[in-house]
């Protein structure tokens, strides 16, 4: 029987006794440094390092008049077929496809929320062009406008046990809620696209208190799920509707300076610690982005945080899935105007009915969540 010759023990047995004070050696050498850094009261020389925490994104974002080129009797006055006054044609809308895809791969979020999509089609033929794998829930609502939100999420991150509609009073469009498992959390989703300013201040307060009693019934029957509310809320995490009416707090490590400049929605009273809050109240990082000047939409040169997330009291416990505090605006260069008059605004689809053939009217947003 043949053996394997290990060349190096074959050698004469004076190289063997050599290689081994050689290897000798150096294992002396390799230990002064820690022998001469080591200290009781120092952590030990050896250990494993701690694994580095799970992260999941979460973005919101309104896609602007996301429509296809199909006619539709959802709406009175069709503007977005070939024929209407926005001659909106396959090139156009593949254009649009194109560059929401641009974006959604570039945030590179786990589950994305999405406002304005018109209906099954558009979402599909996005996820189609996306070079991220999603997968993708939309409910269709009553809205005139025919336009609908929706939920992108990747099947290796979550997994939809449940979906329900929010409607009532002031709802047009109605809330899509989702109900699954992120991993092994359960988590509840909500996104939302409330009536814009543009609409009777009494309709848009029907909507807020229709949100804040059906999360009021969410909360009592799952008094332990952790709920996020994402969307186009069409109101600063700070106006008066939104403390009174929905209960909405700052989150509390990103507490506002109360040094800083506020603009005329922002209140000045002081902000509740989440132990004195109502058992229903609604947290959010992005009142600090609104006071920092920051802003998902721009209107006449102002910035409105319009976009954000809210966090149901459920996210104070340290257990499973957390909010650490990581979260933005989603503004690469490419979303912006680079020169001229509106230098610095989101590149839109259309300005003032003139086609330009950019991407949104708004940015996306973004949450980070850890393990």
């Amino acid at each position: 029987m043949k053996h394997r010759v290990d060349p190096i023990n074959s050698l004469q047995y004076p190289y063997r006794r050599l290689r081994r004070l050689v290897i000798l050696l150096l294992c002396l050498i390799g230990s002064f440094p820690a022998l001469a850094t080591a200290h009781p009261d120092t952590e030990p020389l050896t250990h494993s390092p701690k694994p580095a925490p799970q992260r999941i994104v979460l973005a919101f974002y309104n896609t602007e008049n996301f429509f296809d080129t199909l006619p539709s009797t959802a709406r009175s006055h069709d503007l977005y077929t070939p024929t209407g006054p926005y001659r909106w044609n396959s090139e156009r809308y593949h254009q649009k496809v194109r560059h929401i895809a641009q974006v959604l791969d570039s945030l590179k979020a786990d589950l994305v929320g999405l406002a304005e999509i018109e209906n099954e089609t558009v979402l599909r033929d996005l996820v189609a062009r996306m070079n991220t794998s999603y997968n993708y829930l939309i409910r269709p609502g009553n809205d005139p406008r025919g336009i609908n939100v929706a939920l992108l999420y990747r099947g290796s991150q979550f997994f939809p046990l449940r979906t329900f509609h929010i409607s009532g009073p002031g709802l047009s469009r109605p809330i899509l809620g989702v109900q699954g498992c992120l991993q092994d959390d359960t988590l509840t989703l909500l996104i939302a696209h409330l009536p814009s300013l543009m609409n009777r201040s009494s309709w848009r307060q029907a909507a807020a208190q229709t949100l804040r009693h059906q999360l009021q019934q969410l909360t009592a029957r799952y008094p332990r799920s952790k709920i996020i509310l994402m969307g186009d809320l069409n109101m600063t995490p700070s106006s008066a509707l939104a403390r009174k009416t929905l209960g909405i707090q700052p989150w509390p490590e990103t507490l506002p300076d109360p040094d800083t400049a506020t603009n005329s929605e922002t209140t000045t009273d002081p902000p509740s610690s989440p132990s004195s809050s109502a058992s229903d109240a609604l947290f959010t990082p992005f009142i600090a982005l609104e006071r920092h000047g920051e802003g998902s939409y721009i209107y006449r040169d102002r910035r409105y945080v319009y976009d954000y997330f809210l966090f149901n009291r459920a996210w104070f416990n340290p257990q499973g899935w957390r909010f650490q505090g990581d979260y933005g605006l989603f503004t690469p260069d490419f979303l912006f105007y680079p020169t001229g008059p509106r230098r610095g605004y989101p590149r839109r689809t259309f300005d003032r009915g003139r086609y330009i053939g950019g991407f949104s009217d708004h940015f996306p947003v973004w949450v980070i969540l850890e393990k």
